[in-house]
């Protein structure tokens, strides 16, 4: 399993950590993204939910775009690892005047905090990729649903994520592996995510299938790399050098209109059985 720097975020400089809030954030505002998340929010019948948990909430992106729905009426809760995140989290929804619709706490995510009769909804966003024990927080998860409850698990199959320059496919290669050693734990999970959800009980209810994809030009994948390059620089993965290199030709490229960026999203929605 890969050192995934999202198990350890607060031991990070200051700096570091407030760059990946800052992506975060901005990935939150990305219009294909946001669409991503709000097809799942659509198909999961919030107006019925009188329990909400959001787990690995990050910044609270997710939790506030359920906040901000006006069919959602229930109890919300978000938590995170991460004290920084929970605290940016915070900040974020008084700042949009959501802090009354939500409870954010620091908590781990394969111990869910039991509540009387259950949760409605658990909802996993883009976490599933970074922990240490997926199975184990599809157990926790499953837990801590009521009968009938829906567990939404949205995440990337990294495995299938290209970030390139083109003319040095060599160099693209190692870059990328480097990035996921670095920050992705489990990038080929969500093919293992039909055989977990039935490990533990619950029944695949839906699944949306997303590609991300950006020829030619772009903005989404160029900023991941240029959020991802200090990261694989700093685990010594690859020398500074070449990263720097790559990163200048990833710049050009898109300059250029040749660049290319792709991945392939996924959300899978289960439930457990009556």
């Amino acid at each position: 399993m890969a050192d995934d720097v999202f198990q350890r975020v607060d031991e990070l400089e200051e700096a570091t950590i407030q760059r990946i809030i800052d992506r975060l954030e901005y990935r939150g505002t990305d219009p294909v993204f946001a669409a991503m998340r709000d097809a799942y929010l659509d198909a999961i019948d919030l107006a019925a939910a009188d329990r909400v948990i959001e787990i690995g909430c990050g910044t609270g992106v997710v939790a506030r775009a359920i906040a901000r729905r006006p069919e959602f009426t229930g109890e919300l809760h978000a938590t995170d690892l991460t004290k920084a995140f929970v605290e940016a989290a915070a900040r974020f929804a008084e700042a949009e005047g959501l802090g009354d619709r939500i409870n954010f706490a620091v908590g781990d995510a394969n111990r869910i905090d039991p509540i009387d009769g259950g949760y409605d909804i658990v909802i996993g966003h883009t976490l599933i990729s970074h922990v240490a024990d997926p199975d184990g927080l599809v157990a926790a998860a499953s837990a801590a649903l009521r009968s009938g409850g829906r567990l939404v698990l949205f995440d990337g199959d990294y495995a299938s994520l290209i970030v390139g320059i083109g003319a040095d496919a060599e160099l693209d290669a190692r870059v990328m592996s480097a990035a996921m050693q670095a920050a992705c734990a489990n990038p080929r999970v969500l093919r293992a995510m039909p055989r977990m959800l039935r490990d533990h009980g619950l029944e695949l209810e839906l699944v949306q299938d997303h590609v991300y994809s950006e020829v030619g030009t772009g903005e989404f994948f160029v900023g991941l790399a240029e959020y991802s390059a200090p990261i694989v620089s700093g685990v010594g993965a690859v020398p500074r050098d070449d990263v720097d290199r790559w990163l200048a030709g990833l710049r050009q490229a898109n300059a250029d209109g040749v660049y290319f960026g792709a991945c392939n999203y996924y959300a899978s929605i289960a439930t457990r059985p009556q």
